[in-house]
């Protein structure tokens, strides 16, 4: 039972994390697939199939062409992905901010965003891997693959696909505009943060735990200030992550990509499928935040002080 007390933020995080995504992955499909289309002048397609997309329209094409199951592909490695990196963000976090806390740092936006922002570059590197798979995944349509291309059937094929044909720089694509945007959950931390001080005032501790209503204004309103602010670096990520082919050469790196879609598209490239993605993390940030909080509620009772070890009363 001390595991449960000295992990309980890797645990609560985990938990917040995965729940979120298997109640929002449509909207993260959508998004993906949204990112990826080019304007119709540059690509030849109609523009009903490219310029025009919304969220409504491509969940309606989704679910007519494929079927409704096509809006949860890349599901397992976002569960995981998702799950494991909130686990591993929210336990190095807490125990960065606890450390810098220890050697004599006051608790401040600064110190909050400094932890953020360690915890991040780490479980960037260790989840890169999963996130290229889950963006293939949702991207590949049945029947619509290029001429000698091998489907993905699933997470572990996936892995081994793009290990064989790409090596491990394939594993590792979308790094780049991934680091850039681990500022993102060091904004979102540090904005909750201090929103979490404001609510709690004096009372405030390492520890301190909201109720759900306020782990839901905070939690929301944190997100959607940082996601909005680094959307951009989601887009080129995604055109970087999904299979290369003719054109797409453009996208090889994270200057060429950036150059590329402002040539070709402008300003409004990089914010393609942002309705989507606010519909998506808005309650999404609300829904791990509010889980953590109570699971931390819930696993601070198991201190060790209150736990005697196994078969003895």
């Amino acid at each position: 039972m001390d595991a449960f007390y000295t992990y309980r933020h890797a645990i609560s995080g985990g938990l917040g994390g995965g729940i979120t995504v298997i109640a929002l992955h449509p909207f993260d499909t959508i998004r993906t697939r949204i990112q990826v289309v080019e304007s119709a002048a540059n690509t030849g397609r109609s523009v009903a199939t490219s310029s025009k997309l919304s969220t409504w329209s491509t969940l309606r094409s989704i679910v007519r062409t494929e079927s409704f199951a096509a809006l949860y592909k890349g599901l397992v490695p976002a569960v995981v992905g998702s799950g494991f990196a909130w686990a591993a963000y929210f336990q190095s976090y807490n125990f960065m901010k606890s450390k810098l806390g220890e050697l004599g740092f006051a608790q401040s936006a600064g110190l909050h965003f400094a932890a953020g922002t360690t915890s991040g570059i780490l479980v960037c590197v260790l989840t890169n891997p999963v996130w290229v798979v889950k963006t293939r995944l949702q991207l590949q349509i049945d029947g619509k693959l290029s001429f000698g291309q091998q489907p993905y059937r699933g997470f572990i094929e996936g892995l081994k696909i793009i290990f064989k044909e790409e090596g491990i720089r394939g594993l590792y694509k979308g790094l780049g505009p991934s680091l850039w945007l681990v500022s993102q959950g060091a904004l979102q931390f540090a904005a909750y943060e201090e929103m979490k001080s404001m609510i709690a005032g004096e009372a405030r501790t390492l520890d301190t735990t909201l109720t759900v209503a306020e782990s839901l204004v905070a939690s929301s309103l944190s997100k959607l200030f940082a996601s909005t602010a680094l959307y951009p670096l989601q887009v080129v990520r995604t055109r970087m992550q999904k299979r290369l082919e003719g054109r797409d050469k453009n996208y090889k790196s994270f200057g060429f990509a950036l150059r590329t879609i402002a040539r070709r598209e402008g300003w409004r490239g990089f914010y393609k499928g942002l309705t989507a993605n606010l519909l998506r993390v808005t309650p999404s940030a609300a829904i791990t935040f509010i889980v953590y909080e109570q699971s931390m509620k819930s696993l601070g009772n198991l201190k060790p002080t209150d736990m005697a070890p196994a078969g003895i009363v």
